[in-house]
């Protein structure tokens, strides 16, 4: 995935492998089941791939209809492996960018240069929280009537402790968290805030931090009864909860891990569903004023380049519009790339159709120049079996890095046509990428 001697390491990456990151990931390398030059992509996610569509809560939902969030992910997830699309198990932790180029940085030292960048990180990062659905841990959801009833079910499970996650929003709760205060042998409360900022009044104790992971006897099944079978619109209630968590692990805002003792975890996503930070963000894209990014009718934001989509834009949150905001994102990427590698817009037909005569000389696949790199999207041994297919005995090269067109047309013999017939071969397989200078504005 990184190409030291190719103008840049991939075409798109993704930050966030929620539904919004899967579903922009996917379009990048499948754009259509036709022709298409396909763009090679990596996603960041250092938690499990799905994110919040993992939680059983979390669905594409309708009076008649049910689809659970975990089951889509797999469904994505299928298409992940089919088109071996890379996660990168690492948080980015920064984006900058120098000259046409996006650079992102890890918290694993790892640096990837990036042609377009799409940003679907969605509210905050996740741990193995949704392990802990259920049995100690709970999520402030249902609406605000519910919150009450919730704070009574905290307060059952909270006498070794509970710690609450949220920010400065959070303070929205004291009047409702009297059941905590009451029974809880202690309250914490972790703040996703920085740290020069003054805390809120809150009872307890307050830091300021993120969750890094819960710790106790967890459940990979965990989750809130997704609704009743015979009736999908059924209002969904978790069941009793049981017992699960024993403590908890939160990072600071300096990336010191610190541990609690606790027997109830409480995530106040009513708090983290109006605000939310970036501490990547280098790029300083435009946003509502709460940390929500801007974009337009394309998932375009502040910077050219740069997409958003899913719940980091401050809209609806939900499964069905993760999905689609990562489609026109990824789309909004191709584009762009495109354009900056070779001058002209992509045929998209039929997601957005081209307003000009057409002949029957027609391409879909741009001529791809000297100075090309192709980057390949999966292993040597499937693009020498696409090579020799096509041309009996394939070719004596290396095809696990990335390669210049040059080096590819020495190797058949100095002859481009032949050459130009490899790459189509590949770019129809989607098996190839094309890497060129950016030039184009």
């Amino acid at each position: 995935m990184h190409h030291p001697a190719a103008p840049y390491d991939v075409d798109v990456a993704v930050i966030g492998g929620g539904p919004a990151g899967m579903s922009a990931a996917v379009r990048c390398r499948w754009v259509k089941s036709y022709r298409s030059l396909p763009c090679s992509v990596v996603v960041f996610e250092p938690g499990p791939l799905g994110g919040l569509a993992g939680w059983r809560t979390c669905s594409i939902t309708g009076p008649g209809y049910r689809y659970l969030g975990d089951g889509l992910v797999r469904r994505i997830q299928t298409d992940f492996d089919r088109y071996a699309i890379p996660v990168i198990g690492e948080r980015v932790q920064a984006v900058s960018k120098k000259g046409p180029l996006f650079i992102l940085e890890t918290n694993a030292g790892r640096t990837v240069r990036a042609l377009s960048v799409v940003v679907a990180t969605g509210m905050r990062p996740l741990a193995n929280e949704r392990h802990f659905l259920g049995h100690g841990l709970f999520v402030t959801y249902m609406g605000y009537e519910y919150f009450p009833k919730l704070m009574a079910r905290v307060a059952q499970a909270s006498g070794g402790g509970v710690v609450v996650f949220g920010n400065r929003k959070s303070v929205n709760l004291v009047g409702v968290i009297a059941p905590l205060v009451e029974s809880a042998s202690r309250i914490t409360w972790v703040l996703d805030e920085p740290a020069d900022g003054v805390a809120p009044d809150l009872p307890g104790t307050v830091v300021r931090g993120t969750l890094h992971a819960v710790e106790g006897h967890g459940d990979a099944q965990a989750g809130f009864r997704a609704g009743d079978a015979e009736d999908p619109a059924v209002p969904d209630f978790e069941p009793e909860s049981k017992a699960g968590v024993t403590g908890v692990v939160f990072e600071d805002n300096d990336g010191v891990l610190h541990r609690l003792d606790c027997s109830a975890i409480l995530l106040d996503y009513n708090a983290w569903e109006t605000r939310t930070r970036r501490d990547w963000d280098g790029l300083n894209l435009a946003d509502n004023g709460e940390g929500f990014v801007t974009i337009d009718p394309w998932c375009a934001t502040s910077m050219d380049g740069v997409f958003a989509a899913g719940d980091i834009t401050g809209r609806y949150r939900s499964t069905a519009m993760a999905l689609g905001d990562g489609v026109n994102a990824g789309f909004s990427a191709v584009r762009y790339t495109h354009r900056r590698k070779f001058g002209g817009e992509p045929n998209l037909f039929a997601y957005r159709s081209a307003d000009r005569p057409l002949d029957g000389a027609e391409r879909d696949l741009p001529e791809v120049p000297e100075d090309a790199w192709l980057v390949p999207l999966v292993d040597g041994e499937h693009l020498r079996a696409v090579a020799a297919s096509r041309r009996p005995g394939g070719v004596a090269l290396a095809l696990d890095a990335a390669v210049n067109v040059t080096d590819l047309r020495m190797h058949v013999g100095g002859d481009r046509g032949v050459a130009n017939e490899l790459i189509e071969a590949w770019l129809d397989a989607k098996m190839m990428a094309v890497h060129c200078n950016p030039g184009h504005p």
